[in-house]
């Protein structure tokens, strides 16, 4: 049973607790508190250190429409450079103290902004979720394998298998060009579309890089895959010649898929 001195003290503590949120102290996990204007509680810097993703928000504000770069987001790592003397030939990371959030600024062209420009472009969006290992997408073409010999002027299909990508995904490339981070599934793994393109080279053995603005054939795979098997037809076929194919996976707002590794493999 408390004594009365036990009691006071219970009392005035929880007065004081009770104090602390009517000047909007928020409780986050563990029972700690975010206090707006006198910094982060040890549960705050507790996810800062750990990355954990804590609300350390007042009521009503959405993090996921402020203005503002939540504290719990700021990746300390990126103030350090990457240069050491084990590996002189290192290049220097850009740095940042804010998560590059104004990057943009510092570049003289105008931002993305949804659009494709051809004059170059700065986008401010991350790059968002990043694939497990395990995860990575690879794709395989199917037909026509390397080395085939087509009837020239003919209609084919081109078949290509993929692995760990959820297919038939693609956003407004007019107006949501990479606009918006990278996602994946409940699984894990990417969710998007392919494409393919078709160049013609000198010969087998040329080793001559190619205009990438320059191709015989180009189009984007966007219906969802038959039995892991993306197809598109190739109407009228190809003039005489030797050609190169080749196909990339993209998320849904046709971003480069973010610092992952893709296999694809044409059948050697």
């Amino acid at each position: 049973m408390l004594s009365s001195l036990q009691f006071a003290v219970l009392s005035l503590l929880l007065a004081v607790s009770f104090l602390e949120l009517a000047r909007g102290a928020i409780p986050v996990q563990g029972g700690d508190f975010y206090l707006p204007g006198r910094g982060p509680s040890g549960a705050v810097k507790e996810a800062k250190r750990t990355g954990h993703n804590l609300s350390s928000r007042a009521p009503g504000d959405d993090p996921q429409s402020s203005l503002t770069l939540n504290e719990t987001q700021v990746q300390q790592a990126l103030t350090n450079s990457g240069l050491n003397a084990s590996d002189p030939a290192l290049t220097a990371s850009l740095t940042s103290e804010n998560n590059f959030i104004n990057f943009c600024m510092t570049q003289d062209v105008a931002l993305t902004n949804g659009a494709q420009n051809a004059n170059g472009s700065c986008n401010p969006t991350p790059m968002g979720r990043l694939l497990a290992r395990d995860k990575m997408p690879s794709s395989k073409f199917k037909y026509p394998k390397n080395g085939s010999l087509l009837i020239a002027n003919t209609t084919f299909t081109v078949q290509l298998t993929v692995r760990n990508f959820e297919t038939g995904l693609y956003s407004n490339a007019e107006t949501n060009f990479f606009s918006a981070p990278q996602t994946t599934n409940a699984d894990g793994f990417l969710r998007g579309h392919s494409h393919i393109v078709i160049e013609k080279v000198a010969s087998y053995t040329s080793e001559e890089p190619l205009d990438p603005s320059v191709f015989t054939f180009f189009k984007a795979m966007n219906a969802e895959a038959d039995n892991n098997v993306l197809s598109v037809t190739v109407t009228n076929g190809l003039q005489p010649g030797v050609y190169r194919l080749a196909s990339v996976r993209y998320p849904h707002v046709h971003l480069q898929i973010s610092l992952i590794f893709i296999s694809d493999q044409y059948g050697h």
